[in-house]
């Protein structure tokens, strides 16, 4: 019985776990409450869920707060650009159901327009991540991540299910959005990581794998 409270056992290190994305959760939603953080806020979560919960090492304050402020001018313009781009298709979605109410030929372009909110959604968690990932332009990440998404589809695809999962899950079961925004981005982070080990030149792909 000792041995399975232990701070090396596995019961020990799930419960410190769930601590850990109870923390992480909390910091990430506080820090998106202006809404315009929402990107260096994500972006944050994504330090946390590579360097500290997927690979249990460090603070999950310090490394939030150092992810947050190390990201926060691009990540900030980034996220400002593809909120535009996601309040343009809303306002498209509003005005192509008015439509598709006179004429069922518009009823087409509505699902088109949900298709590419969605796009613009698995979008946005890609470049946080690749913003996190790799030192690059505003113009590099957002025209990279936004290939990635595209060209890795069926992963694109695990990401969004588990995106409108959480989203389901939080809204039926609200105590679900104390860990469930962290866990989500730790799955995050273990998908794009197979991603990104592909596109990574050799040197880099072997100081990662030394770390």
């Amino acid at each position: 019985m000792r041995n399975f409270f232990s701070y090396d056992s596995k019961f020990s290190q799930v419960i410190m776990k769930i601590v850990d994305c109870f923390y992480a959760s909390i910091l990430w939603v506080i820090f998106s409450i202006p809404v315009v953080t929402i990107g260096a806020s994500t972006t944050a979560l994504f330090h946390v869920a590579h360097t500290t919960l997927n690979r249990e090492g460090g603070y999950v304050l310090k490394t939030f707060l150092r992810g947050f402020k190390t990201n926060f001018k691009k990540a900030t313009i980034m996220w400002l650009i593809q909120l535009v781009a996601l309040a343009v298709l809303g306002y498209d979605i509003f005005i192509v159901r008015q439509l598709a109410t006179q004429k069922a030929e518009f009823a087409v372009a509505y699902y088109i327009f949900y298709f590419l909110i969605f796009f613009v959604a698995v979008w946005i968690l890609y470049t946080c991540a690749y913003n996190n990932r790799f030192e690059l332009n505003i113009k590099g990440i957002l025209k990279n991540s936004a290939f990635l998404a595209a060209g890795y589809l069926p992963y694109s695809l695990v990401i969004l299910l588990v995106f409108v999962a959480s989203i389901v899950i939080c809204y039926f079961a609200p105590f679900f959005a104390l860990v469930l925004p962290a866990a989500s981005f730790m799955l995050y982070d273990y998908i794009l990581e197979k991603i990104f080990i592909k596109i990574m030149d050799p040197l880099d792909r072997e100081q990662m794998n030394e770390q």
